[in-house]
């Protein structure tokens, strides 16, 4: 394939040339010539295009994978709310999506990514078609979380047992064929809801090097996958009497 790659716009150079000289006196036979060439240019073109694509899905540079998953059935559903500042003042909103992402670099050489983000599928739709996808707002991992109990318990704080992957992509590079994990919270849209179930995902990864992955990933449904090495630890009493509810995806 890479022979006929760059033979093929060779070719179809040496055929425009040979078209240019006969055009004066054999305008038919010209104008064949010139076809060929432009279909010559876009088969090479096309071969091209399949060549980068099966390379990069033979050869992945990351490999993508959700351990955990804490779902809320709708946006405002959920145990657990992180608090911000708002013009409203101090504000709590739901957390109605928890993932626990494994991202390993499958690379030779050290990564530092660029981009990487989630978004849920909106609406599936069969091939050809295809689906849609809702982008969800990830949360800052410096927001404060808290833990819903029923009423008349009190909230309480909670911390993550392990870290937003966030900080950890952002302080380093990943190393040759190195894995990092870590949580990723976001608040949705309305249309969240009306969501096909099981919920799937689409994980966009890039790096400095343009370097990219596209992977849709299907997570577990039910929070039994939340175990004690990467759960949550609930902590002391919080008084929200003051706070004023508004999702945090609404309010950027």
């Amino acid at each position: 394939m890479d022979v006929f790659i760059y033979v093929l716009p060779l070719v179809a150079f040496l055929v425009f040339g040979v078209a240019q000289m006969v055009y004066g006196s054999h305008k038919i036979l010209a104008i064949w010539l010139v076809f060929s060439a432009i279909v010559l240019c876009a088969l090479a073109g096309c071969l091209y295009w399949q060549k980068s694509v099966t390379s990069g899905a033979e050869n992945p540079p990351f490999a993508v994978a959700i351990e955990s998953a804490v779902q809320g059935a709708t946006r405002d559903s959920g145990q657990i709310l992180c608090t911000y500042r708002s013009r409203l003042g101090n504000t709590i909103s739901p957390v109605p999506v928890m993932l626990f992402i494994r991202l390993v670099n499958l690379q030779d050489v050290q990564s530092r990514i660029v981009q990487f983000k989630v978004e849920i599928e909106a609406k599936r739709r069969t091939w050809p078609l295809p689906s849609s996808w809702l982008e969800a707002k990830e949360l800052p991992p410096y927001l404060p979380l808290l833990w819903v109990n029923p009423r008349p318990s009190p909230f309480r704080q909670v911390t993550l047992v392990r870290s937003q992957l966030k900080p950890i992509l952002d302080d380093a590079p990943i190393s040759p064929h190195a894995t990092v994990e870590g949580w990723v919270l976001m608040d949705v849209p309305e249309s969240y809801d009306s969501c096909p179930r099981p919920l799937r995902y689409r994980v966009t990864v890039k790096d400095t090097a343009s370097k990219k992955i596209v992977q849709v990933c299907q997570g577990p449904s039910n929070e039994e996958n939340v175990g004690i090495q990467r759960g949550f630890s609930v902590g002391q009493e919080v008084d929200i009497g003051r706070y004023s509810v508004k999702h945090f995806a609404d309010s950027m």
